[in-house]
């Protein structure tokens, strides 16, 4: 700190640090937190009200954002805070962003689930969301009949007039993800043309073949390839989800997620307002043959969305099984499940 001072905080439950007291100035943070590497942040907070009152969330303050606090918990807006040279000022309710671009993967990952929450959650702050990831080998390249890559999901998601319906996408990198695959043989139905190959390398509709040694395929033949391996090396190289962690970790993952604040390159609401209008002329397009109208990216997931929460959702009787036989061995009564039509 200023001439030479130095002091010792401990964070409390929630990660957030008081530095009530500390004296005014240039300070050296040493952030150390169990199981990850230590850091350092130069930073420098000042207020336009009770300098020494402030604390501050180190967690958040050392990626993207964080909130400005007394030392009564009150959120101080309009304060002014410098990190790393950078300077900012807190808004009404405290918040503050230092940086325009942040980006985090997660070591020794289990499966992440859909991606598309993750840069939803970030597109509703206001915020665009990409997002990639990489799983155990399922997956030919082009060109290939042996699996290498997973089915490396890649997501984005815009922020448009509609606060809480950004735009978004989701999609695996395989023609089709392999829990569709799980569906169709669960079904006793076939896959698409062109999904999968057999052991043999040979094109297969039957979704048992997977099961028995086949890979999927990309989707758009060398295209789609050179997205999984993009994903593959960005959740390799920069999440270390290694093949040998893949395999001790049984449906593990090597997220790696990306926000961008589109408030540096010009004001948010016109951003919001061309993002806007480009869906409208694409949603205004005249609808090819075969089809009625035309959609952006998470139009169809929003409608699905709705429709299921009023109607419940339809599951199919292999999996509804697997999922009692589960509740069961756990000792669940059957009023938490239901039998029968009660589903």
């Amino acid at each position: 700190g200023p001439e030479g001072a130095t002091a010792a905080r401990t964070t409390d439950a929630r990660g957030v640090v008081d530095l009530t007291g500390l004296a005014a100035g240039a300070w050296t943070l040493s952030i150390r937190a169990r199981g990850y590497a230590p850091a350092t942040r130069e930073v420098t907070i000042r207020a336009s009200r009770v300098p020494d009152d402030l604390r501050i969330d180190l967690a958040k303050a050392a990626t993207l954002a964080g909130v400005v606090r007394d030392r009564r918990g009150s959120r101080v807006g309009g304060a002014r805070v410098w990190v790393g040279g950078v300077e900012t000022q807190t808004d009404a309710d405290g918040n503050f962003r230092i940086a325009g671009v942040a980006i985090g993967t997660v070591e020794r990952c289990f499966h992440v689930g859909r991606v598309a929450p993750y840069v939803e959650t970030i597109a509703r702050a206001g915020m665009v969301g990409i997002a990639t990831a990489c799983a155990g080998p399922a997956v030919a390249p082009y060109g290939a009949r042996t699996r290498v890559m997973g089915t490396n999901p890649i997501a984005w998601a815009v922020p448009g007039e509609d606060e809480e319906h950004p735009y978004a996408l989701d999609i695996a990198t395989s023609l089709i993800a392999e829990g569709k695959v799980r569906v169709a043989r669960n079904k006793g139905v076939p896959v698409p043309p062109g999904a999968i190959v057999n052991l043999e390398g040979a094109p297969s509709i039957d979704p048992n073949d997977f099961y028995d040694g086949g890979a999927l395929m990309t989707f758009g033949g060398h295209k789609g390839s050179g997205f999984s391996i993009f994903a593959q090396l960005l959740g390799r190289g920069l999440a270390g989800m290694t093949q040998e962690r893949l395999v001790s970790h049984r449906g593990g993952n090597g997220p790696v997620v990306i926000a961008i604040d589109p408030a540096r390159f010009g004001p948010l609401d016109l951003f919001r307002e061309v993002v806007s209008e480009e869906a409208e002329r694409v949603r205004s397009a005249t609808p090819a043959e075969g089809f009625t109208e035309v959609l952006m990216p998470g139009d169809a997931e929003v409608r699905e969305q709705a429709r299921r929460e009023s109607d419940g959702c339809v599951v199919d009787d292999t999996t509804w099984n697997a999922l009692v036989a589960e509740a069961q061995r756990f000792g669940l009564p059957a009023s938490v499940y239901g039998t029968g039509d009660e589903r």
